[in-house]
C-alpha cells in the first residue's frame, strides 16, 4: 500500500517516464526521437519478422508518417522454408499454430502487405529465413530464445549484417529503429547485433531500440537486458496518446500471430493498452525506446560486448 502510495505520488511530481527511468532502470531518461530528429532524415524501422514492428512500435510509426517523414519498414526473415529441407519438429509445430499451408510465408505477407496499405509507407524483404527453418534440429521455443552463442559467432550474423549494409546503404541522414532484444529470441539478438556493428562505421545514424513486444511485458526480463547492455543504454518515451489505436489497428492485421499470440483481437488492444498504459499512464500512453548515450551509439569507442561474447546472464 505504502509503496504502491509513493510510486503514485513519485509519477505524479516527477512524471512517468523520469521517475520510472530513475526507480526501474537506475538511469536518466533522455529527449525522445520524435522531439529531437531531423524530419529531413530519412526512418528505418527494422523488424526481424513480420509484425515485429506494428507490435512494439507501431505508434511511434504512425507519428513520424503522420508527420510527413520519409519511412520505410525492412523486414529481415521473410523466406519460406527450403521446399527439399527438413522441417524442425518445432517449426512445424508453429505452423499449425499459424494455420499455415505449405508456403507458411504467404499469409504472412499478405498481412504485411495490408499494414503497409494503412500507412502508405514502403516496405523492404530481405529474403533471408528465421531461425525456425535455419536450424532444423529445433524441438521448443526455449531453443530459440536462449541461444548457445553470442550473436556475433553465429554462423548468420555475417550474412544478416552484410544483407542489412545493403539494404541501408551509407546514407547519413539516417535514423534507425530496431529491436532491443528483449526476451532473447536468436533473430531478434542477430538483427540488434548487425545494426550496432554497423553503427560503428556510421557516426551518424541516430540509433533507437524498441522494446520487444509482447516480450517486453516480462519485466524482469526486460530490465536484465537493459542491464547486460550496459549503463550507456538509455530511456526515452513517445506520446502515442493520437496513434494508440493505429498501433493496434497495426497490429490487428497480423491475423495469424495475433491468433496465436494473444488468442483474440480484444486481448491484443488490452496487451497494447495497458503496457503503453504503463509505459505513460492510462490517459497518456506511451512508448518506451533505448539509446546509446556518450561517444557515439556506434560501437565506435565503447564496442558491443554482444558481438563476441555470450551474454552470462542469460
Amino acid at each position: 500500500m505504502i509503496r504502491s502510495l509513493l510510486r503514485t505520488t513519485g509519477r505524479r511530481l516527477l512524471g512517468p517516464s523520469v521517475f520510472d527511468s530513475l526507480v526501474q532502470f537506475r538511469r536518466r531518461p533522455v529527449r525522445g526521437p520524435l522531439g529531437a530528429s531531423d524530419e529531413r532524415a530519412r526512418w528505418v524501422f527494422v523488424e526481424p519478422h513480420y509484425d515485429d514492428v506494428a507490435f512494439s512500435c507501431g505508434g511511434m510509426l504512425a507519428a513520424v508518417v503522420r508527420r510527413g517523414m520519409p519511412a520505410e519498414v525492412l523486414t529481415v526473415f521473410t523466406a519460406d522454408p527450403a521446399p527439399t529441407a527438413p522441417l524442425s519438429p518445432l517449426a512445424e509445430a508453429v505452423h499449425a499454430e499459424w494455420g499455415a499451408g505449405e508456403r507458411p510465408y504467404e499469409q504472412r505477407r499478405r498481412e504485411a502487405g495490408h499494414m503497409g496499405t494503412l500507412l502508405s509507407l514502403e516496405q523492404t524483404t530481405l529474403d533471408l529465413p528465421e531461425a525456425l527453418y535455419r536450424m532444423p534440429h529445433l524441438t521448443s521455443i526455449d531453443e530459440v530464445m536462449r541461444p548457445q552463442h553470442a550473436p556475433g559467432e553465429d554462423p548468420s550474423f555475417a550474412v544478416v549484417r552484410e544483407a542489412l549494409e545493403e539494404a541501408l546503404g551509407h546514407d547519413e541522414a539516417l535514423t534507425v529503429v530496431v529491436p532491443l532484444g528483449v526476451g532473447g529470441h536468436l533473430d531478434h539478438l542477430l538483427v540488434h547485433a548487425a545494426i550496432r556493428a554497423l553503427a560503428a562505421d556510421r557516426p551518424m545514424w541516430r540509433v533507437w531500440y524498441y522494446e520487444d513486444f509482447p516480450y517486453a511485458l516480462d519485466i524482469p526480463a526486460l530490465k536484465e537486458r537493459v542491464q547486460a547492455l550496459g549503463a550507456a543504454f538509455r530511456p526515452a518515451t513517445v506520446d502515442i496518446a493520437d496513434t494508440l489505436d493505429a498501433r493496434v489497428r497495426l497490429s490487428a492485421v497480423y491475423t495469424s500471430q495475433v491468433r496465436a499470440i494473444f488468442g483474440t483481437p480484444d486481448q491484443l488492444r488490452s496487451a497494447i493498452s495497458g503496457y503503453a498504459g504503463r509505459v505513460g499512464t492510462p490517459r497518456h500512453p506511451r512508448e518506451r525506446v533505448w539509446t546509446v548515450q556518450g561517444r557515439g551509439e556506434n560501437g565506435r569507442h565503447q564496442g558491443d560486448p554482444e558481438a563476441t561474447s555470450r551474454d552470462t546472464k542469460r
